[in-house]
């Protein structure tokens, strides 16, 4: 009996058929609880082929292929139809669906396509996490350092999986179906042997545990692909997907008799009238009616055009036809007879191709992974930061608070460029070349490529909420520096200044690493392996559910705090926002109070956006648990730069604006006499923090480029060595 409390049942049947339907309705309790395959018992999965709420996974390489299943939290509850988790929601807030279908469309294949947009789901554990990493890397090192580009070309993934559907119930493959197992099988067997080629090399090397699962699974588990069945098929199935004549004697035989009879009969219909045509199997020919009837003693088949002419079969027709359509009958039967052998030969195979479709279309979802990555200039994470287990609160030590060190930071991701609008930018600017090479010299422009169809999103419909960045130059980059100890983050600043397009880009970016997707980021990334990420950003205003604005944010804040624990990321936009400033503040502080514990309900890191100054305080009430950080402003030419100023709260910029706008001085100074002088204070006080901050960054940058530097040197060292060895 396993967990779920199902008892393994006998199997009472012997026929594979049979035996695939009943397995198939003994698995489906476990899958309609929300189990992915991996929990099914293993004598149900072997046989198991089945789609449901988007769980598609192939007999018993469902494990090696996990990255591209509809994974399912340990947290989820047997839920309504209808209903959505928070989690679930969040997917939808921060727009995960239309990262996936970038993604998907560097797939080469149909199924690698689909599985890219219905089941790219984040892993839900850390070892999950790094597993899927470190298959992008895999592909990333066969490619780049073992120059071994992986080709999907002609691979018919979709026409196979139906066959070999059809296989397994019993049925016979017709020739286009037969010929799309061939493409499988020979497309991967030259995948295979690339893959072996370069395991090879780097077994050689010492380094074959950095090709990992990749090697694995074509290496060792996929064994030897039955090459004879696709040697067999192109000997017997032409290109249109006929039987050939050479295919069996019988065919040669039935074939011969069929042309010999048919030009006999050609013969005798080529004086009967003036085309001859094929009906029912039965050559008939067209005579013209000049307003009378068809010949007496004929067979009238059709009339056209009226009643002007009559397709009809002669008299002297009637009984060549007959044994005409007798001689087609034994052709059928003795091409069906070859189409048998085939099928039967692909039967017996059956499983080992089941496992070939299977590791195909997961290696094509991992190098869509990596292409999307080469083409956003991503990197990759293969590490992740630990979460520190302290109760409460994580608190920093008084001698490292002024001196914080990268490897002691909790999340650091520079030059972070929001996925989407970057990929749409691409996008954008790739059409824009592709036009002016056009004009320019006729010829359209190659395309990218793995990218196989236009992006929903291509035409720039982004929801950024209040935020509104420009894709014509790209997403402006921001960096994400949190220290180990921090557990809330506060980001105030004007609207339509990048505050929740920095929220959803951060949501995004840690769904990525969980997938083993390349983010848009400078190298090295630091970031935790979140369990879960949550948001609440956008409009909860419902008027069917008599839900306000604030209502709505107050409802989707409590469901998701019922989900998220010491490990989990929280995006909160506009916190506190839709009621009396006051109360809205006073809120917002101790729900971030209340995110800051470990245990459940609580998170791992809080990101919250606001335009109550009060909750700026946190950071300096609670010295090392909260930071603050603020979208910049140009005052001069009065819009947003888009740009994360870290440790500094944002500051009003009405006044300021106000007098350069020339609005009168003794309304500006009346409003200033009415702030006081404290207010002047802190304004002056936070314009001296972002010019110190400014400066860091500068610094920070220059050290970067020295890295970046090393990084290289220490690459071209690294392939030196290679060549050498190869040459050696």
């Amino acid at each position: 009996m396993c967990s779920c409390g199902h008892r393994a049942a006998p199997l009472p049947y012997n026929s594979s058929l049979a035996r695939s339907q009943y397995f198939t309705r003994l698995a489906r309790p476990w899958l309609s609880k929300g189990h992915v395959l991996e929990n099914v018992p293993f004598m149900y999965q072997q046989r198991v082929h089945i789609y449901h709420r988007q769980v598609w996974s192939l007999t018993s390489l469902s494990g090696v292929c996990g990255g591209l299943q509809r994974s399912v939290s340990s947290r989820s509850q047997i839920l309504p139809d209808g209903y959505k988790s928070a989690q679930e929601s969040t997917m939808n807030v921060i727009e995960w669906p239309v990262l996936c279908q970038f993604v998907a469309g560097f797939a080469q294949t149909t199924l690698g396509q689909r599985a890219c947009l219905q089941q790219l789901s984040p892993a839900t554990t850390e070892q999950g996490a790094l597993a899927m990493a470190l298959e992008t890397l895999a592909v990333q090192i066969m490619q780049e350092d073992y120059v071994a580009e992986i080709d999907f070309g002609g691979i018919q993934t979709a026409e196979s999986e139906e066959s070999l559907k059809r296989v397994n119930r019993g049925g016979m493959l017709n020739g286009s179906e037969l010929l799309s197992i061939a493409t499988l099988v020979k497309g991967a067997a030259k995948i295979q042997r690339k893959i072996r080629d370069c395991a090879s090399q780097a077994e050689e090397l010492g380094e074959l545990d950095r090709l990992g699962a990749i090697a694995e699974t074509f290496s060792n588990r996929l064994g030897d692909l039955p090459g004879h069945v696709a040697v067999n098929i192109a000997a017997k199935i032409d290109e249109s997907g006929h039987v050939k004549e050479s295919a069996s004697d019988d065919v040669r035989k039935a074939l011969g008799k069929v042309r010999t009879l048919e030009n006999r009969l050609r013969g005798i219909l080529k004086n009967s009238g003036d085309e001859i045509e094929e009906h029912g199997g039965r050559l008939c020919v067209v005579v013209s009616g000049q307003g009378r009837g068809p010949p007496k003693g004929s067979v009238t088949v059709g009339v056209k055009l009226g009643g002007s002419a009559y397709v009809i079969e002669p008299p002297a027709a009637v009984n060549i036809n007959n044994d005409l359509v007798n001689l087609k009958n034994e052709l059928r039967i003795a091409e069906e007879t070859v189409l048998w052998d085939l099928t039967r030969a692909v039967s017996k195979v059956e499983d080992v191709l089941t496992q070939c479709l299977s590791a195909i279309v997961w290696l094509d979802g991992v190098n869509a992974r990596y292409r999307f990555g080469i083409w956003t200039s991503g990197t990759l994470v293969t590490s992740f930061s630990p979460f520190k287990k302290t109760g409460r609160s994580r608190r920093k030590k008084k001698d490292t608070a002024d001196m914080p060190d990268e490897d002691s930071r909790f999340v650091v991701i520079r030059q972070l460029r929001h996925p989407l609008i970057l990929a749409n930018h691409l996008m954008n600017s790739s059409k824009s070349q592709k036009k002016v090479k056009e004009n320019s010299s006729g010829a359209p422009q190659k395309r990218l490529p793995g990218w196989r169809k236009k992006s929903p999103v291509s035409d720039g419909n982004l929801q950024t909420s209040d935020d509104s960045q420009s894709e014509s130059d790209g997403p402006v980059p921001i960096d994400i520096i949190v220290e180990q100890n921090t557990k809330g983050v506060i980001i105030t600043g004007p609207n339509t200044g990048g505050k929740t397009a920095s929220l959803k880009a951060m949501g995004l970016v840690c769904m990525m690493v969980k997938c083993g997707i390349p983010i848009p980021a400078e190298p090295p990334v630091k970031i935790p392996c979140f369990d879960a990420i949550f948001a609440d950003i956008g409009d909860e205003q419902s008027l069917s559910s008599s839900l306000s604005t604030f209502s709505g944010h107050l409802k989707r804040i409590e469901s998701l705090r019922k989900e998220s624990t010491g490990k989990s990321l929280v995006l909160l936009d506009e916190l506190g926002t839709g009621t009396d400033a006051i109360d809205g503040a006073a809120l917002g502080i101790a729900l971030m109070h209340a995110f800051a514990f470990d245990g459940p309900g609580g998170s791992g890191l809080t990101m919250a956006s606001t335009h109550h100054n009060a909750l700026t305080s946190l950071k300096y009430d609670h010295p090392g648990i909260y930071e603050n950080a603020s979208v910049e402003f140009d005052e001069v030419n009065l819009q947003p730069t888009y740009k994360l100023i870290w440790g500094v709260p944002g500051r009003s910029c009405a006044l300021n604006i106000a007098e350069r706008l020339n609005i009168d001085k003794k309304i500006t100074q009346k409003a200033r006499a009415l702030l006081g002088r404290d207010a002047s204070d802190v304004d002056a006080q936070v314009v001296k923090l972002e010019s110190l901050r400014k400066e860091e960054d500068g610094l920070t940058s220059e050290i970067q480029k020295l890295i970046e530097q090393k990084n290289k040197t220490e690459n071209s060292i690294k392939k030196l060595r290679y060549v050498s060895c190869v040459v050696v």
